[in-house]
């Protein structure tokens, strides 16, 4: 099974494009299999794609200021069009702005 691994960055916080990216990846996949945070400045999207779609993907997400990494792409020519494929794209923030504060319990002594 061949998995399609898009790596995107933002300077916006997460929470911020998070209803953009799912939206998107949404209507693009046609469906979204799961996506969580990973702390306060990450979000992973899992779906499945067909290849044709993978360049609009890029594209709509890029409008949106999310910048997907081209060496994360895949050489298109290896990928039967014909076939859907699990992509996940992990969005990471660079944002100053930590968009929810985290708790750290205290410890004794």
């Amino acid at each position: 099974m061949n998995i399609i691994q898009l790596q995107a960055t933002t300077e916006q916080a997460i929470t911020a494009v998070f209803g953009q990216v799912k939206d998107i990846a949404s209507n693009i996949c046609g469906g979204i299999d799961d996506m969580h945070f990973l702390g306060n400045k990450a979000l992973i999207v899992r779906a499945e794609i067909f290849p044709g779609k993978l360049n609009l993907l890029c594209e709509k997400l890029n409008a949106i200021d999310v910048r997907v990494d081209p060496s994360s792409a895949p050489d298109f020519s290896s990928l039967d069009t014909e076939r859907e494929y699990m992509i996940t794209v992990q969005v990471t923030s660079f944002s100053a702005d930590t968009d929810r504060r985290t708790e750290i319990p205290r410890v004794p002594g």
